[in-house]
C-alpha cells in the first residue's frame, strides 16, 4: 500500500509539472520562455557542481592517505572548505583557474573522471546556450528590420516628430507578442482530424457562444442541427492588441462579433444616422431562400445587443465587456457600422461569417430556413421603425425581449396557412 501511495504521489507531481509547463507556454512571452530555459540550464549546472563539490570534499575527509587537498586550507572551517570545493568543481566545467590540486592518487582519479564528464557537459551547455541565443536573435530580427525601415521612411518623407512618435509607438505595440487565447488556427494538425471530430470540437467550442444569442437560444431545442452546422462552418477566433481599431464608422460590416475577453470602447458617430448615411443605397436582407423573392427595406445601419442599456444619449463612448454580441444584425442584412470599436486591452473575439451562415441556411432548407428568413425580415423592419422614430441605432443593438418578440412573430408567420412576405 505504501508503494502504491508513492506511485500516486509521483503521478501527481508529474501531472502538476506538465500543467505548469502548459500554463507557462500559454501565459509567458517567447522571449521570457527562452530566458527561463537558460536559467534552468544554469541551475542544473549549479546543482551538478554542488554534488561534485560534495564528492571532492568527501574524498579528502574519508581519505586514508597522509596528504589530502584540504591540508593547504587548515585555516578554513567546514563552510569555507565547501566553498573551496565548489570553486574547484566549477573550474572543471569552465576555462577558469584555481589553486587547488590533487594531493594523492585517489584525488587524481576522481579529478580525471570529473574532467571527462565536464568535457561532455560543457560542450552540451555551450551548444544549448548558443541555440537559445540564436533563437532569441531570430525572433527579434524581423522586428528590428521593421523598425529600421520605418525610421528611414519617416525621415525621408519628413513626417513630423509628434506623428512619427505615435506611429512608432503603434508599430512597437502591434508587433510585440501579446498574451491571448490559443486559437484553433495555431494548431494546423487539427485541420487533419476526421470531420466528425472537427464537428464535435466546434460544437463544444461555439455552441455555448451561439446560444447566448436570444434567437439561436430559442432555436436550440427544435433546430439543433442547423446550429451544429453553423458552429462547424461559420465561426473563427480573432485576437487584437490594445489600442486597435476593430471597425470604424461607415465601414461595411463583414462579421458578427462575440466578445470573449478584454475591454472594448464603442464610440457612436456624432452625426445623425440619417444625415450620415444619406448617400447609402437601400440595403437588401439576406432572405432569398429556396425560391422566395428578395425582400427589400430601407435599412441604413447595423445593430447588436442591449440597445437601451448601452446606448447613452449624453456620452458617445460605451465600455463593452465580455459575453456581448456586436453587429449581430450582420447575420440578417447588409449594412455599414455606425460607430467605432477600439480595444482598450488585449481582446479575444469570436467572429461569425454571415455569408457562410447564409449558405448553411440555404443548404438546410425547410421550415428552419423559412423561419430564419422571417426573422431577417422582421429584424430589418424593426430597425427601420426605430430609425424613423428618432431612436439612435448602434452596433450594440437590440434587447433580449425584442429578439424574443421577433422570434415569436416569425414562428407565427411560418405556421400561418397564408404565405406572407
Amino acid at each position: 500500500f505504501s508503494r502504491l501511495a508513492r506511485l500516486v504521489k509521483l503521478a501527481r507531481v508529474r501531472k502538476a509539472w506538465t500543467s505548469m509547463h502548459v500554463l507557462t507556454e500559454q501565459l509567458i512571452s517567447p522571449t521570457v520562455q527562452i530566458g527561463l530555459r537558460l536559467l534552468r540550464l544554469l541551475l542544473m549546472v549549479l546543482v551538478i557542481n554542488h554534488y561534485v563539490a560534495c564528492g571532492w570534499y568527501a574524498v579528502a575527509v574519508f581519505s586514508e592517505d597522509d596528504r589530502v587537498w584540504t591540508d593547504d586550507f587548515d585555516n578554513l572551517d567546514s563552510m569555507g572548505l565547501y566553498v573551496a570545493a565548489l570553486h574547484w568543481s566549477l573550474t572543471q566545467f569552465s576555462p577558469a583557474t584555481q589553486d587547488i590540486v590533487a594531493a594523492n592518487a585517489v584525488e587524481r582519479i576522481f579529478s580525471v573522471f570529473v574532467i571527462i564528464a565536464a568535457m561532455g557537459l560543457l560542450s552540451s551547455l555551450i551548444s544549448s546556450m548558443s541555440g537559445y541565443t540564436t533563437e532569441m536573435r531570430a525572433m527579434n530580427a524581423s522586428r528590428l528590420a521593421l523598425e529600421t525601415d520605418l525610421r528611414n521612411f519617416l525621415v525621408t518623407r519628413r513626417v513630423s516628430k509628434e506623428l512619427g512618435a505615435r506611429i512608432r509607438g503603434f508599430v512597437r505595440t502591434s508587433t510585440e507578442k501579446f498574451k491571448r487565447l490559443q486559437h484553433e488556427a495555431d494548431l494546423p494538425i487539427l485541420k487533419r482530424m476526421p470531420v466528425r471530430l472537427q464537428v464535435r470540437l466546434h460544437t463544444e467550442l461555439y455552441m455555448p457562444v451561439i446560444t447566448t444569442s436570444t434567437v439561436f437560444s430559442h432555436m436550440y431545442r427544435e433546430n439543433r442541427t442547423v446550429l451544429i452546422k453553423a458552429c462547424h462552418l461559420t465561426f473563427k477566433e480573432h485576437s487584437v492588441p490594445p489600442n486597435f481599431d476593430i471597425f470604424v464608422d461607415d465601414s461595411v460590416s463583414t462579421h458578427a462579433m462575440f466578445t470573449v475577453s478584454g475591454l472594448l470602447s464603442y464610440t457612436q458617430a456624432s452625426r445623425n444616422l440619417y444625415d450620415r448615411m444619406h448617400d447609402m443605397s437601400f440595403m437588401v436582407a439576406r432572405t432569398t431562400i429556396r425560391g422566395d423573392a428578395p425582400i427589400r427595406d430601407t435599412l441604413r445601419s447595423s445593430v447588436g445587443k442591449h440597445r437601451k442599456s448601452t446606448v447613452v444619449q449624453q456620452e458617445d463612448t460605451t465600455q463593452v465587456e465580455s459575453d456581448v454580441w456586436l453587429a449581430e444584425m450582420t447575420l440578417w442584412s447588409e449594412w455599414k457600422h455606425c460607430g467605432m470599436l477600439m480595444s482598450d486591452t488585449v481582446a479575444d473575439l469570436i467572429l461569425m461569417d454571415p455569408d457562410e451562415f447564409f449558405k448553411v441556411c440555404v443548404a438546410h432548407g425547410g421550415k428552419t430556413a423559412l423561419l430564419l428568413q422571417r426573422i431577417a425580415v422582421l429584424a430589418v423592419s424593426l430597425v427601420h421603425d426605430l430609425e424613423y422614430s428618432g431612436i439612435k441605432i448602434t452596433d450594440l443593438g437590440f434587447e433580449a425581449n425584442e429578439w424574443s418578440d421577433i422570434f415569436r412573430r416569425a414562428e407565427r408567420l411560418c405556421n400561418s396557412p397564408r404565405k406572407c412576405y
